[in-house]
């Protein structure tokens, strides 16, 4: 059976403890054990606005996960166009929403 490759950005960033990060981290090796390319994004590096732009317009990201909203001041940074791929998916289930 072919499996699909994803791309998966998951954000890191500044939380209590450390927790979402380490977990952030914990979380990349299950879904690299299935082939997935995991992209591990700092929102604490300097000039991560540019950095998220220019990872959108060269990589397509099939999923993007984040914890308790973390990242989500950057949205305003990418254009249509750099959300495109996933337009008709964004209305699909997400968790934690609401």
């Amino acid at each position: 059976m072919n499996r699909v490759q994803l791309n998966i950005l998951i954000y890191m960033g500044q939380s209590q403890y450390a927790a979402f990060n380490l977990f952030a981290k914990q979380l990349t090796e299950p879904f690299r054990r299935k082939g997935h390319n995991v992209i591990l994004f700092d929102l604490t590096q300097e000039g991560s606005s540019q950095k998220l732009i220019e990872l959108f317009s060269s990589t397509h990201i099939d999923l993007v996960i984040a914890f308790n909203g973390m990242g989500v001041e950057l949205t305003s940074v990418l254009t249509v166009a750099h959300m495109a791929p996933f337009r008709g998916r964004l209305n699909g289930p997400t968790l934690g929403s609401g």
